[in-house]
């Protein structure tokens, strides 16, 4: 349907990817989020990693024509996961979403297309906004900001390993296309942090990223064993490191 990236808005489709797994309540609010966008132009496919909480009879309650369902007979894990969204993605653009995750209002979608369209949109890598961090332990809500609003390649880089501004994958529209054609999520070798390297990737390569200046999604911050482990955020740090030492190569 789609060749190549169309910046216009009467010509693009979005994708909404949800994957999935035992998280039914909140996946419930994630939906609804995504169903309640005004954009007119979109998909949301919602990719089920073999749940058992009652995931799969909700997923077959729910009817429209905009929803697009995918039903794992198997655990493939997270990557995996993103992946299969991606490769089932009709859309121009895509925006993967956890599924805690929840966009904020009905006009976030069509807020990060504009992002594109009003910002010289071949030059630009991805188009990211702020969010509101939900804090599970604490139940406190708070904003993540810059006073940034366009970066260059460098600029963003420099100030993600800095800690000085924060891009989450519920936040971040990519052009479907690029996504493709680095080969995926799984094509990194990361284990948790294969959206930087997607985002990173994708701003070197065009030059430029494009934020937001107003919270558009709630991200949810779970303190697991997984999402802490040290040794696994090394290894994945030294990923994202080899991207820009490529990159540096590549230009020098």
């Amino acid at each position: 349907m789609n060749e190549g990236h169309k910046d216009d808005a009467s010509l693009a489709m979005v994708t909404v990817a949800i994957p999935t797994f035992n998280r039914l309540t909140l996946l419930q609010r994630a939906v609804a989020s995504a169903l309640a966008q005004n954009y007119q132009n979109l998909e949301i496919i919602i990719s089920d990693n073999a749940s058992s909480d009652g995931t799969t009879e909700y997923l077959r309650s729910l009817d429209d024509v905009r929803l697009r369902i995918i039903c794992g007979q198997t655990n493939v894990g997270m990557v995996s996961n993103w992946d299969r969204c991606l490769a089932s993605a009709r859309g121009d653009y895509f925006l993967l979403m956890s599924d805690d995750d929840a966009l904020l209002e009905c006009s976030a979608v069509e807020k990060l297309v504009s992002g594109f369209l009003n910002n010289r949109g071949e030059a630009i890598g991805a188009v990211f906004s702020d969010v509101m961090l939900e804090r599970t332990q604490k139940n406190i809500v708070e904003k993540t900001s810059s006073d940034k609003t366009l970066f260059s390649a460098e600029e963003i880089v420099i100030d993600f390993f800095m800690n000085k501004v924060a891009v989450f994958p519920c936040a971040t529209l990519l052009r479907t296309k690029d996504l493709r054609d680095l080969g995926g999520y799984s094509s990194f070798g990361a284990k948790l942090a294969v959206d930087a390297c997607a985002w990173i990737s994708l701003t070197l390569k065009y030059g430029q990223i494009f934020r937001i200046n107003e919270p558009l999604v709630l991200y949810r911050i779970h303190h697991s064993l997984s999402s802490s482990s040290i040794d696994t955020w090394s290894d994945d740090f030294t990923v994202m490191q080899a991207l820009v030492e490529k990159y540096r190569a590549k230009v020098s």
